[in-house]
């Protein structure tokens, strides 16, 4: 997959990517709108994992927009 990947993206702006990119996006989406036990699930790794926040879902992150502060 690795190899077919690299084909795809050759020459293109994504070509930075790879597969753990596209399963750590995956997983990140399923996260955002399903929760972090369907991300584990779809990864495959045990109830409770600290391996999918720590290699595939990045924990929330609070965004402070100053745009409003004046």
């Amino acid at each position: 997959m690795s190899k077919t990947w690299a084909a795809i993206v050759k020459g293109l702006d994504l070509e930075w990517s790879t597969v753990k990119t596209l399963r750590s996006t995956r997983a990140t989406r399923v996260a955002e709108k399903y929760g972090l036990p369907a991300a584990r699930l779809i990864l495959g790794h045990e109830v409770d994992s600290a391996v999918t926040t720590r290699h595939y879902v990045p924990e929330a992150r609070h965004v402070v927009d100053l745009v409003d502060a004046r």
